[in-house]
């Protein structure tokens, strides 16, 4: 083998090694960013909503109450819940490829001004379920 094809090898063995699992699946999302137009790029990008089971204990599902039902009404199925007080905090759970989504946004929905905000995310999986 020539030594320019040993160096090509050594250059790709790094970049593999180097390759995480996270910066495969990382999500186009900015800080700030309208959730409903952080949403559009998601979905562009492969990511699909999940929808989330969790219920409160009288047996209502979390994402039907409050502003998340609200959202889920808007068709925003992928929200987990809100915390329906102060600065309305709320999560989101998506895929792709086998990689966990989960963002957060900060605010009240709002159809004219594309409201929420993103706030952050992380690959964090949905909390398990309890249908």
């Amino acid at each position: 083998m020539e030594r320019s094809s040993y160096a090509g090898l050594a250059i790709f063995a790094v970049l593999m090694a180097t390759a995480s699992p996270a910066c495969a699946a990382s999500p186009p999302l900015i800080k700030g960013q309208y959730f409903a137009k952080a949403r559009m790029n998601l979905l562009h990008a492969g990511w699909r909503p999940v929808v989330s089971h969790l219920k409160f204990a009288d047996g209502t599902y979390q994402r039907l109450a409050g502003d998340a039902g609200t959202m889920t009404d808007a068709s925003w199925k992928e929200v987990e819940y809100c915390s329906g007080t102060g600065l309305n905090f709320c999560f989101f759970n998506y895929s792709r490829n086998g990689h966990c989504l989960r963002v957060e946004t900060q605010g009240e929905y709002s159809p004219q001004d594309s409201s929420p905000q993103v706030l952050s995310w992380t690959s964090e999986c949905p909390k398990p379920q309890n249908d």
